[in-house]
């Protein structure tokens, strides 16, 4: 479980004014009775943002033996966090005509939404999910909708960042969605945002853009698990024991995951790092230190955090560049 049960409430992000929350769900232009022919959708997506497709997840139990982390089936419906206590189902836009195509990449499930939009669903490795929506003409739907099954009480609300936070019943982060984003086939950005109506997160695209070139590519990119492992070395003989603190993909990305979700980070360390050497001040302040800098670090393949360094706040601990008395980390 990631939350903690100690955790007093956060207060809510505050909305980003780029994010419009509503009380009805945005309504998709009506499809054209005679819709072009739906675009490659994979290739389409790999010349927009290549990156999308990298670290795909194949069908198999994660590395550390727990439950698969992130599910796609047949029917346009995908899971994320399957391997937490608080996992959430996306339902895929337009899930009452999509069909599943067969793809040649593991991980990546197209569907064919016959309406010149086709979604790819990408699984990655550390557990996020990308919605993809491929949109093949100015006459397609310019919104796609993903319905959230979200544990009870949880809530979606929207960051200055763009992105999306998931908040659990007492306000402590559960999971996100990455800002919005879309381009054209010329890699030009379109203008986009997301739209909130309840636990539907609709992302709306301008095509009244003029000279827009199509397929366009919209995205919106679901994560939970933000700690991968955390293995504990000896360390150096004044400042260990040291336990090293592996973040995923996905937990490292500081534009889609904000200071909001430190404690919720911190709590999946605690569970995959052995809780009784971990669970301290000093360790907790180094890595706060970390998880809040992370674009500094961005390098690094882990969070080193010695079990002998003092502690003397978080202040301090951000002042001597997480490392307090000195020396390498």
């Amino acid at each position: 479980m990631i939350a903690l049960a100690t955790t007093v409430r956060k207060p809510a992000p505050r909305q980003d004014p780029n994010i419009r929350v509503s009380s009805t769900t945005a309504l998709a232009a009506a499809a054209s009775a005679a819709q072009p022919p739906t675009p490659d959708a994979v290739a389409a997506l790999a010349s927009a943002s290549p990156e999308a497709l990298a670290n795909t997840a194949t069908p198999t139990p994660s590395p550390r033996g727990s439950k698969q982390k992130s599910v796609v089936s047949n029917a346009p419906l995908l899971a994320f966090g399957t391997d937490s206590t608080t996992p959430v189902t996306v339902g895929a836009p337009f899930a009452d005509t999509a069909t599943a195509a067969p793809t040649q990449q593991a991980g990546v499930t197209v569907y064919d939404n016959r309406n010149s939009t086709s979604t790819v669903a990408v699984t990655h490795t550390d557990g996020s999910v990308a919605v993809n929506t491929v949109i093949g003409s100015s006459s397609a739907p310019h919104a796609s909708s993903d319905n959230l099954d979200l544990p009870v009480g949880s809530s979606l609300h929207a960051n200055d960042s763009g992105t999306v936070s998931v908040l659990d019943a007492v306000g402590f982060w559960s999971g996100g969605v990455k800002a919005a984003w879309a381009r054209d086939a010329n890699g030009t950005s379109i203008p986009t945002h997301y739209d909130i109506a309840g636990t539907t997160l609709t992302q709306i695209v301008d095509l009244s853009q003029p000279g827009i070139a199509f397929p366009l590519v919209a995205d919106s990119w679901f994560g939970q698990d933000l700690i991968d492992h955390v293995t504990w070395v000896q360390g150096d003989p004044q400042r260990g024991p040291t336990a090293q603190v592996y973040p995923t993909d996905y937990g490292r990305d500081q534009l889609a995951v904000g200071p909001d979700a430190n404690e919720a980070a911190w709590g999946e360390a605690l569970e995959k790092g052995d809780r009784s050497r971990l669970d301290h001040n000093n360790l907790h302040d180094q890595f706060s230190c970390r998880f809040l800098g992370r674009t500094s670090i961005a390098g690094k393949e882990s969070w080193n955090l010695d079990s002998n360094r003092p502690d003397v706040g978080l202040a301090a601990t951000i002042a001597a560049s997480c490392t307090p008395q000195g020396g390498e980390d």
